[in-house]
C-alpha cells in the first residue's frame, strides 16, 4: 500500500478500542477510534500550562489487570498515576535476581560482540525473554535452559536498528528507527514473517490489545496507527500534532462522553511556557542587580 498523511479508519475496522498516547512535548492524549461521531477527536489528560522541556513522556503502562489505572513516567524524574474508574527479578521473594544473560561468544576475529539492547519483553510466559538491539539483532532467551540466546535473528545485510518490541504467543513484533515494523515467529527466527507498512518516521512504541489481533504503534512522524497483526492491513491512522513516544490500547465500552473539543497545539503551549519562565527569571535577576546597585555607596 502507498503511505498517506491523511487520517484513516478502515471500513472493516469495527472493533471497539481507545488509545492513550504520550508525546515528546509531555502531553497525554486520549483517542477513541471506536467513536462514530469523532474517531479522530483528541482530549488532553494533562495540564498543557505545566509542560516544559523536561515533561517528555518516557514510559506508559497499565497499573492493574483491569486496565483502570495508567502509570506514566516523565523525563523529569516524575511518575504519575492516572485512574479511570534484562535482569529478571522474582517480586514474591524479596526481589531476588533469578536470571542474568551471559556474554555472547566472540566473533571470528575473537573480538567482543557489541550489545546495545533497546527493549525487552516476555514471550508466552515468564521463562522466555525476547530482546531487540540497535545493532540489528532480535534474540530469545530461555531462563530454564541456558544464559545465552536459544534463537536469534541478525540483520547485518538489512542494517536494521530496532527500537522497541512487543510479544504475544509465538510472535514478536519489532520496529526500527527507519519506520519499519516486522513480525517474527519464535519457531523460525531466520527471517521475518510479516511486514507492516504506512510509516513515514521512526517507530517509538508498540502495544498489542488483549487478544493480540490489533497492533498499535506510536511514531515520530506524529501519527498513531493500528494494524491487523494477522493480515497486516492498516486499520486506523490519526495525526496527534506532536511526536508520539508511548501508546496503550484497550477495549472501549462507553460511547457517552466522547467529544471533539478544539485543542491547542501543545508544542506551541510548551514554547510559551518556556518563554514565560525565562522572562520571569530575567525579571528576578534584573531586580537583584537593581537592589545591589542601590545598596552601593556613592564614590566621590
Amino acid at each position: 500500500m502507498k503511505w498517506t498523511t491523511a487520517n484513516i479508519k478502515h471500513v472493516n475496522y469495527t472493533s471497539k478500542h481507545e488509545l492513550y498516547v504520550g508525546t515528546h512535548t509531555g502531553s497525554f492524549k486520549h483517542l477513541v477510534p471506536a467513536s462514530e461521531k469523532s474517531p479522530y477527536g483528541q482530549s488532553n489528560l494533562s495540564d498543557l500550562c505545566a509542560l516544559d522541556k523536561d515533561s517528555r513522556v518516557t514510559s506508559l503502562a497499565f497499573g492493574n489487570d483491569k486496565q483502570t489505572e495508567i502509570l506514566l513516567g516523565r523525563a523529569k524524574d516524575a511518575v504519575e498515576i492516572h485512574s479511570f474508574t534484562e535482569k529478571v527479578y522474582d517480586l514474591n521473594s524479596d526481589v531476588k535476581q533469578i536470571f542474568t544473560s551471559k556474554n555472547l561468544p566472540n566473533d571470528y576475529l575473537q573480538l567482543e560482540v557489541p550489545v546495545w539492547d533497546s527493549d525487552i519483553g516476555f514471550v508466552d510466559g515468564p521463562s522466555v525473554l525476547a530482546t531487540c538491539s540497535r545493532t540489528g539483532y532480535v534474540r530469545i532467551y530461555d531462563t530454564r535452559k541456558q544464559r545465552r540466546p536459544v534463537a536469534c535473528f541478525a540483520s547485518e545485510k538489512h542494517e536494521m536498528s530496532f527500537t522497541t518490541l512487543v510479544a504475544k504467543g509465538n510472535f514478536i513484533y519489532t520496529s526500527t528507527t527507519m519506520g519499519a515494523l516486522k513480525a517474527f515467529d519464535t519457531r523460525r527466527m531466520k527471517t521475518h514473517v510479516h511486514t507492516y507498512k504506512g510509516f513515514t518516521g521512526g517507530i517509538s512504541d508498540l502495544h498489542l490489545d488483549a487478544t493480540g489481533r490489533f497492533l498499535s504503534s506510536a511514531s515520530l512522524d506524529r501519527y498513531v496507527r493500528i494494524h491487523d497483526s494477522e493480515t497486516t492491513v492498516l486499520l486506523y491512522q490519526c495525526y496527534v500534532k506532536s511526536k508520539a513516544t508511548k501508546i496503550l490500547i484497550r477495549p472501549y465500552e462507553n460511547e457517552a462522553g466522547v467529544s471533539e473539543e478544539p485543542e491547542e497545539d501543545d508544542e506551541l503551549q510548551m514554547d510559551r511556557n518556556v518563554s514565560e519562565n525565562k522572562s520571569v527569571n530575567a525579571k528576578s535577576v534584573d531586580n537583584e542587580y537593581e537592589d545591589m546597585f542601590d545598596q552601593m555607596p556613592t564614590v566621590g
